[in-house]
């Protein structure tokens, strides 16, 4: 993560990415907005490291104190913040290139990522004032919906995926079978 960090801020330096400076309408459900906030986190995740090394150096420390000490948790976010834009980014060109019959389901699978994305982070979000408490309200209602929404194609995406019968978990393999009973979280009384 640290090598991914420092990459994103060699490419901001040298102007190789620069982050959208467009304003688009909150919508929770518009993928595009969801990957504004995401290069908006990912922006503003650069200039605060830039600034506390630049600070850093002003007061005599180390990049090392600096990155290592007083910075771990903003490099990790930052490149956690990256791949997360980076994977978004490469989803989206996969979707635009993809048959149309299976878009939509990709499209749902894209959105459920963003917003999963955007609640584990949410905290920082609103921190941030990228989303006010009421956007940050809408989101989670917007990712309860996409989930239920995707819910009914769940089986047929994970078969599509090609995931091995044996790595899958005991209750999906078949779900209804596994809660017949109280087995309390485990295989106790179940015959799969």
């Amino acid at each position: 993560m640290q090598k991914v960090a420092k990459e994103v801020l060699d490419w901001y330096k040298s102007g190789k990415y620069v982050a959208s400076a467009e304003s688009i309408e909150p919508d929770p459900s518009n993928i595009l907005y969801l990957l504004h906030l995401f290069r908006q986190r990912e922006y503003i995740l650069v200039q605060t490291l830039q600034s506390s090394l630049a600070r850093g150096n002003q007061q005599g420390a180390s990049v090392f104190q600096v990155w290592m000490l007083q910075e771990a948790d903003n490099v990790q976010a930052l490149a956690k913040a990256f791949i997360e834009r980076f994977v978004l980014e490469q989803m989206l060109n996969s979707i635009s290139k993809s048959d149309q019959q299976i878009q939509s389901a990709l499209q749902g699978v894209c959105l459920l990522f963003c917003l999963d994305a955007i609640e584990n982070d949410m905290s920082w979000f609103i921190r941030s004032t990228l989303v006010s408490a009421s956007l940050a309200d809408e989101l989670v209602r917007a990712s309860k919906t996409a989930c239920s929404n995707m819910a009914p194609r769940a089986l047929a995406l994970v078969d599509a995926m090609g995931v091995p019968e044996h790595l899958l978990p005991p209750a999906a393999r078949d779900w209804v079978k596994y809660n017949e009973v109280d087995n309390q979280g485990e295989m106790i009384g179940i015959e799969m």
